[in-house]
């Protein structure tokens, strides 16, 4: 998979066969000179013939939003106090917007 640098604007091949703790934490490798970029670092280039991996695009979006919602709170009506979203309701948000997000790139595409 080719990736832009953000900083730079160079193009580089991403290495498909990271190790698992680095893809949970987002860090990819370049496949010629061995750099190492976060996921933030770089904007992923992707052909228009190419089929996009929506279910990883879907964790991607999920994972980067998830941080938004964690000790945020809400106005609960029937106890009438602000009450902290759980870690189940944190997770369900994120997965609610990261869903929302690709069914909207979906229907552009088309």
């Amino acid at each position: 998979m080719k990736a832009k640098v953000i900083e730079t604007g160079e193009i580089i091949e991403v290495k498909d066969n990271c190790s698992i703790i680095d893809y949970a934490r987002g860090i990819y490798t370049d496949k010629i000179s061995g750099r190492r970029f976060r996921d933030y670092e770089l904007d992923f280039i992707y052909k228009e013939n190419e089929n996009i991996d929506y279910e990883y695009r879907r964790y991607e979006i999920a994972k980067t939003i998830l941080p938004c919602f964690i000790g945020k709170t809400y106005y609960n009506r029937r106890s009438e106090t602000r009450v902290e979203y759980t870690e189940n309701e944190c997770a369900c948000l994120a997965i609610r917007y990261a869903d929302a997000l690709i069914e909207e790139l979906k229907k552009e595409k088309q």
